[in-house]
């Protein structure tokens, strides 16, 4: 009998390769940050959760419906609370004390959303929990609830039958006007304590079940970042302090799945290139003015431009 440790995720080999010469686009849960932000590092041209953090599938649609129409933003729809304006569809990341501002990185984030899904590869969507908030005012779902008193919104759940008839509709549009674009679903592992538990779980399952609906249709794949911490990490070592994120290494070890199953060869090669110019970048010199250093950096640079030359033409 085979001696195991940990139970083993399988994953399906996927129809799919990534490399450097693709346009990446992720959004969604904090996780969806933390894959994008190494991707990002190792050279992806790849834009990275643009409207902030964003959890709940209808708040990340309502965006990119936005974006397909390129209904921009106007300064009616900004709110203002103890001098700062936000957005009840964005993230605190667009939130600024000055309005005009606030207009211009949501309205530049819808921009760049919009060409990317005219024209990009690879789609990233990381669905964190089927919970949300809506104002009881107008019924307006909010990407966020800015710190703003519990008693203007109330608390809701999507079904997972809700969710794919939402974005099947999505999907359609895509194909029509970028019929190359593949997108690639996740579940966050973060588990949200706030709601329980129990609620945490069966939130999880709605969006479970909504993407392997929607895993059928074509250009629409899953990479299982949830089920490789519940079951392959499953031990508190893999948890930051909360013991609800992922910690680094947790997120190394899902992030060398995915990049095990997604990249060519080739692209898997330069990943350890990459990092070690990387390392080399973050060396300091002891004395840095000194001959030595200044022509170490010149050949580090050389040594960069070099094989960004390789990569890009």
């Amino acid at each position: 009998m085979e001696n195991k440790l940990f139970s083993h995720i399988h994953i399906p080999e996927f129809p799919i390769t990534i490399d450097h010469k693709d346009q990446l686009y992720s959004i969604g849960s904090c996780f969806s940050e933390n894959i994008g932000q190494i991707l990002a590092d190792q050279w992806f041209s790849i834009d990275v959760n643009l409207f902030g953090t964003l959890f709940n599938p209808i708040s990340i649609l309502n965006l990119f419906n936005r974006a397909l129409e390129k209904k921009y933003f106007v300064t009616d729809e900004i709110q203002e609370s103890g001098g700062l304006y936000f957005l009840w569809d964005c993230h605190g990341k667009i939130t600024d004390t000055v309005k005009e501002r606030v207009l211009s990185k949501a309205n530049q984030a819808l921009d760049q959303t919009h060409d990317f899904l005219q024209h990009g590869q690879y789609l990233f969507i990381t669905f964190g929990t089927a919970f949300y908030f809506e104002l009881k005012k107008d019924h307006q779902v909010v990407a966020n609830c800015h710190k703003q008193p519990q008693s203007l919104f109330e608390r809701k759940k999507i079904t997972a039958s809700e969710i794919v008839s939402k974005y099947e509709e999505f999907h359609q549009k895509l194909n029509a006007i970028n019929p190359n674009l593949k997108t690639i679903y996740t579940v966050s592992p973060v588990r949200h304590a706030r709601d329980g538990f129990i609620a945490n779980n069966r939130s999880k399952a709605e969006l479970l079940l909504a993407i392997e609906i929607l895993e059928k249709q074509h250009s629409i794949f899953y990479f299982p970042s949830y089920e490789i911490q519940m079951d392959e990490l499953r031990d508190y070592r893999f948890y930051s302090d909360d013991f609800m994120h992922p910690n680094p290494l947790a997120i190394k070890i899902i992030f060398d799945h995915f990049k095990d199953s997604l990249f060519t060869m080739e692209t898997k090669d330069l990943f350890s290139k990459i990092s070690k110019i990387k390392a080399q970048e973050t060396h300091r010199h002891l004395f840095p003015e000194s001959e030595d250093a200044k022509r170490a950096q010149i050949m580090l640079a050389e040594k960069k431009a070099q094989l960004k030359k390789e990569i890009f033409g």
